[in-house]
């Protein structure tokens, strides 16, 4: 409400309009309950494909695990530069 409670700020929270985009580079694990449910669900998610959804024991709240960061991004020598250019950024980093 004031510009001081700005150097205050410790989280910017999430709000999933990136999940799509998270999901199709890595293996996404989600796991949430609502408060007034007897279980929670998990959701298992590869290539942005479900792959499992089970009830599951769980909090209530939301969480949100990823693993094994671009497993499906091959390298591709395509996207490099000529030999120079990327000679030249590596000496310049």
């Amino acid at each position: 409400q004031t510009l001081d409670e700005l150097q205050n700020i410790s989280t910017f929270g999430f709000r999933g309009e990136a999940m799509p985009s998270i999901a199709a580079v890595c293996k996404v694990t989600l796991i949430t309950k609502q408060s007034d449910a007897s279980e929670g669900l998990m959701v298992t998610v590869q290539d942005n494909i479900i792959q499992q959804c089970n009830p599951i024991s769980a909090a209530t709240g939301t969480d949100i695990s990823t693993a094994d960061l671009f497993f499906n991004m091959p390298a591709r020598k395509k996207f490099l530069k000529k030999n120079d250019t990327e000679l030249r950024h590596i000496t310049q980093l």
